[in-house]
């Protein structure tokens, strides 16, 4: 790969001290700038300390505004002088000249930025595909594990699930009904119901039961394979000055290396907080009574029940349930 500069672009040079600027040969303290005696840009700074911006105002008095950011100017007598962040923009008068290379410098150090940080992922590439590989892997098997509990769930659940997913909303809440005996006006024996919601509890880890969770993986790992496959095309183009779309993209796409391995890890660590559920709450997600006895069937078999019928089990645990919260019946909200 060659990115052979021309004459008119401009040289990258970045500092991050004031003494580091105060060695350059050209360079003079409180060296006034106007738009008669601007040259070019030479360089720009960034500081811990605070430096002084140079443009003179029209009065006569230099602009002295302090900064930490900023530009080095070379004026048309070869002296190099410093111009506060916009203050040249904001205080250089009807001058176009400084606005134009200031752009031009910003985009040549982003491009070269680019360009660099394109190189560094490519020395990369082994140590970060091989991490890739290991990490769709073990989501890989982590989905087959989540899927042959999820399989367990029937289509009513399941979809409540990804309700809960997209809303975010995991309490799991059933209707509680208690009845109350009084004597109407006439002496006779009447009934009045009152309803209520009860949190039964909350349910952790529900996003590994959507396909959608591993798909976002896999696409994010896939997608990073192939921009090293077209970051070195790239690098054998002979100017990549004409490819700068094409290296912002590439290079934006393989930064995110780090973020979807987390991502991916993320995911692997909330299988714990989802084996972790009590599974019982899994048998109030849906009114289907078939679908609700194969939840309690998965429950049982997760909390090591005696054996009984999964029919059996879940009407003596929906019976405590009345007994704690002294009500009449309780259903599924």
């Amino acid at each position: 790969m060659t990115d052979q500069t021309s004459l008119s672009l401009p040289e990258i040079r970045t500092f991050t001290s004031i003494e580091e600027i105060r060695t350059l040969a050209d360079f003079e303290e409180n060296a006034p700038l106007t738009a008669e005696n601007y040259n070019r840009i030479f360089g720009d700074y960034h500081l811990a300390e605070k430096a002084r911006c140079c443009v003179q105002k029209d009065n006569g008095n230099l602009c002295e505004e302090p900064h930490n950011h900023g530009w080095i100017a070379r004026r048309i007598d070869g002296k190099l002088t410093l111009v506060g962040s916009d203050c040249g923009v904001k205080k250089f008068g009807a001058d176009r000249r400084l606005l134009n290379d200031l752009n031009h410098y910003r985009n040549e150090k982003q491009r070269k930025a680019r360009v660099a940080s394109l190189v560094e992922a490519i020395s990369s590439k082994g140590t970060h595909i091989e991490a890739l590989s290991k990490m769709r892997l073990d989501v890989k098997t982590l989905e087959s594990r989540i899927l042959q509990v999820a399989a367990q769930f029937g289509p009513l659940l399941q979809r409540r699930l990804k309700d809960m997913v997209r809303t975010r909303r995991y309490e799991v809440v059933i209707k509680v009904t208690k009845r109350r005996e009084y004597i109407d006006p006439k002496g006779e024996k009447s009934y009045e119901n009152s309803s209520f919601q009860h949190v039964l509890g909350s349910l952790a880890g529900l996003e590994l039961t959507t396909a959608g969770a591993f798909a976002a993986i896999y696409e994010a790992i896939n997608d990073i394979v192939r921009a090293y496959q077209q970051a070195e095309n790239l690098m054998t183009e002979p100017d990549l000055r004409r490819k700068s779309k094409d290296v912002n993209n590439v290079a934006g796409r393989l930064q995110r290396f780090g973020a979807v391995v987390q991502a991916g890890q993320r995911l692997i660590d909330l299988e714990r907080s989802f084996l972790e559920n009590d599974f019982f709450l899994f048998c109030f997600l849906t009114g289907d009574m078939t679908e609700r006895v194969n939840a309690a069937k998965l429950a049982m078999g997760r909390a090591k029940a005696e054996k009984m019928a999964p029919a059996e089990w879940l009407s003596r645990r929906e019976a405590i349930i009345r007994q704690q919260l002294q009500a009449d019946n309780i259903s599924v909200q």
